[in-house]
């Protein structure tokens, strides 16, 4: 091989090694992070309308555990559903829940939450891959972070029948 093929090589590996660093720049979503039922989980800041203290929660007997009630949230009711119930066993709702009202479901969808933790800057290429045993609810999760939060897809939850049937 001539020197001056080997220079343009090397030139040419230095520019496609350039591209591959910029293309690893991490690239993070702000997330919000809550509890429910001992669970914590979190979704992007961009997937929510708003975060809510309702001033009373109807509950509804006798519907799936992951639908809790409604809400009357400045003037708009809103379905209350629980995206604890849906990952683990139904809990009771404490007597101060957070609403987080979904962007994506119209005026209609709010997620209840024990607890609202902050937001938090998050790597979405740096969280686990759902497992395979979630099966048929895997894909409502973006993934899992080192810190047991369980990063939600609210789309793709609220287009799941488990979730968001009564």
């Amino acid at each position: 091989m001539s020197d001056t093929t080997r220079q343009v090589l090397e030139a040419r590996a230095l520019r496609y090694r350039q591209r591959l660093d910029q293309d690893e720049a991490v690239q993070t979503t702000d997330m919000v992070v809550f509890e429910r039922g001992g669970g914590l989980y979190g979704t992007a800041i961009t997937e929510l309308r708003g975060i809510h203290r309702p001033s009373q929660l109807s509950l509804l007997p006798g519907i799936s555990p992951t639908v809790k009630g409604l809400a009357n949230v400045q003037g708009r009711i809103v379905a209350v559903h629980d995206v604890g119930s849906f990952a683990k066993e139904p809990r009771p709702v404490g007597p101060e829940p957070w609403l987080l009202l979904c962007a994506d479901a119209g005026d209609g969808i709010a997620l209840l939450a024990d607890d609202v933790r902050g937001v938090r800057s998050v790597a979405i290429s740096q969280l686990r891959a759902p497992p395979v045993s979630l099966d048929s609810v895997r894909d409502c999760f973006i993934g899992f972070g080192k810190d047991g939060v369980a990063y939600l897809d609210i789309p793709r939850l609220l287009l799941n029948d488990g979730f968001f049937k009564a």
